[in-house]
């Protein structure tokens, strides 16, 4: 079986899900990684859902499988509906301001994060996509020995070739 990372990064139309996924788009393929996005909407009028999954891999990705190992969920409605596709060992990352988790399976880790002591949103209310990506990163790279893994593994492919 082919060892692969998923983000999900999903809101309303228009909130930023795109920035948040081509940082990470960027950050994976510099790092030799493969990787397959796509990007689910029911409008392109704002307010409508949008739901943007990457998936990465040290090997060709093609398909977009049907785990999620991070969830970024940056409004309520995303958070309700994509919860459940989390298994132990995932997490999800949100802003516990605006944002009240489910409940989660077994093993999910939930990482509220307090956006408004973080940063002033008064005037830029896409700050949190910013500090999502940040603790995204630092979840993902950094907090799980399975992650970790992962992406030492792609750092020595990538100095292979």
């Amino acid at each position: 079986m082919k060892q692969t990372f998923a983000i999900g990064i999903g809101g309303a139309a228009g909130q930023g899900v795109a920035t948040p996924g081509d940082i990470f788009a960027k950050i994976f393929s510099r790092r030799g990684l493969h990787l397959n996005a796509y990007n689910a909407y029911q409008s392109i009028i704002r307010g409508g859902h949008t739901l943007l999954t990457i998936r990465s891999g040290t090997e060709k990705v093609t398909n977009m499988g049907d785990r999620i190992d991070l969830l970024i969920p940056l409004n309520q409605d995303t958070m309700d509906r994509h919860l459940r596709l989390l298994t132990a060992g995932a997490a999800c990352i949100y802003n516990s301001d605006t944002i009240k988790p489910g409940v989660a399976a077994s093993g999910v880790q939930l990482c509220p994060l307090p956006v408004s002591e973080l940063a002033d949103i008064t005037r830029n209310k896409v700050a949190q996509n910013t500090l999502a990506v940040g603790a995204g990163l630092t979840r993902s790279v950094s907090a799980s020995r399975h992650w970790r893994k992962f992406f030492e593994n792609s750092s020595r492919k990538k100095a292979m070739r």
